[in-house]
């Protein structure tokens, strides 16, 4: 019966656990993946730009 118990209390941690997880996940979700993204197309750009001003340096 106490085992029972502990049992049912356990997994109540375990899916609090996963609930608050969850909402790390959406925040990191919202929060840093449009930073990443701009980054890496920031990134791109300055590559592109660096790319054709090499080019035209060269001409």
């Amino acid at each position: 019966m106490d085992m029972d118990k502990e049992l049912q209390d356990i997994k109540a941690r375990l899916s609090a656990i996963e609930s608050g997880m969850n909402q790390r996940r959406s925040i990191f979700a919202s929060y840093v993946w449009p930073f990443v993204i701009g980054f890496i197309v920031f990134l791109v750009v300055i590559l592109v730009t660096m790319g054709i001003v090499h080019f035209i340096g060269t001409q």
